[in-house]
């Protein structure tokens, strides 16, 4: 259930014991269980993400306290897609004073009050959130060593409908600069006219923007990264790889999914580097989350129709897809969470 390295834990099958247990996980015994006394004090990186939707209660009532007091050290912080209270979210800002990466997407939190106490955070994940007005994530801009923001929003989210996309309006709205930040991901928000300079006037250091799903806009000195074509999709894959956001390479998968089945079945031209990038990415990923459902879920479709559209390296798709049809054939554990594989 848990894999630890020196320095980190990630969860990674809580979600689906979870769902067999059908109760609230004490994930504080849980903690205590995977790590002994110098573990728990020397732990900088803890993961406890998870993507099914009915587990996003399954946590033991105020569960955060109790762990700050375990894990003093603590630097990284993802929760992504676990339902957190304000209670459990002011225990996180007053309680890990040394965070400097939290991820709290997916949370349903709707007011980000007391955030600036992380004075040390420099990478910030609040997608797919409640936020209603500017307002609710204005202590945000008084995080003073915040580089890299992450306020997209994932499909998942947009089919149950708990957020409405318009994050990016309320932080215009605040009209408070952020002088240190250099990255931003705003992908599948809904983007004002004008955004961009308007963004560059709040963020005078920033050199890239992250938004899948519109239509990129060139500036100089600025990197965009998108998804409107292959390439673009090639690029945005690569970049949510390096920064490890699972969520939206699965976006992404689907994405170029969408882009060769249309070639394919329109007989419309791609450029062959083109790809060959896409197929050395997406086997790439698949070598990376080797263990992972979704990922291979996701990247069959991918592969076959990288096939259908001539790619060069055709030993190399047959190899993943092998290993991804073998995965499925030992592994009908995961048949009771995700749809059937074909």
């Amino acid at each position: 259930m848990g894999r630890n390295t020196y320095g980190e834990t990630k969860l990674e099958d809580l979600y689906h014991k979870e769902m067999i247990m059908k109760k609230p996980t004490d994930i504080v015994r849980v903690l205590e269980h995977c790590l002994n006394e110098d573990s728990q004090k020397n732990l900088m990186h803890l993961n406890m993400d998870t993507e099914v939707y009915e587990t996003r209660r399954m946590f033991s009532r105020n569960w955060v306290t109790p762990i700050t007091h375990k894990l003093p050290q603590l630097q990284s912080l993802s929760i992504y897609n676990r339902m957190l209270t304000s209670e459990d979210f002011q225990a996180i800002c007053s309680g890990f004073p040394q965070l400097q990466m939290l991820n709290i997407s997916g949370t349903r939190l709707d007011n980000l009050s007391g955030i600036s106490q992380l004075k040390n955070l420099e990478v910030l994940s609040i997608g797919n959130l409640k936020l209603g007005s500017a307002m609710d994530l204005i202590d945000v801009f008084n995080l003073p060593r915040l580089k890299v923001l992450n306020m997209s929003c994932e499909l998942s989210c947009r089919r149950q409908n708990c957020c409405d996309r318009v994050q990016f309006l309320p932080f215009l709205e605040c009209n408070r600069t952020m002088p240190e930040l250099l990255s931003l991901d705003i992908s599948f928000n809904i983007l004002p006219n004008h955004w961009l300079p308007k963004l560059m006037e709040r963020c005078p250091k920033l050199k890239q923007v992250v938004c899948v799903g519109e239509t990129p806009t060139l500036t100089r000195g600025i990197e965009v990264i998108s998804g409107h074509d292959l390439k673009a999709v090639n690029q945005a894959l690569k970049h949510y790889l390096t920064m490890e956001n699972r969520p939206m390479i699965l976006e992404l998968l689907d994405l170029a999914t969408e882009i060769l089945e249309d070639a394919s079945e329109d007989d419309i031209p791609l450029v062959p580097s083109d790809i060959q990038d896409c197929v050395e990415i997406v086997c790439r990923i698949n070598d990376i989350y080797q263990s992972d459902y979704p990922i291979h879920h996701k990247s069959a479709p991918t592969l076959s129709f990288l096939l259908k559209n001539n790619c060069s390296n055709k030993t190399k798709v047959l190899r993943c897809l092998r290993f991804i049809c073998n995965f499925y054939l030992d592994n009908s554990y995961f048949t009771e969470f995700f749809p059937k594989f074909e």
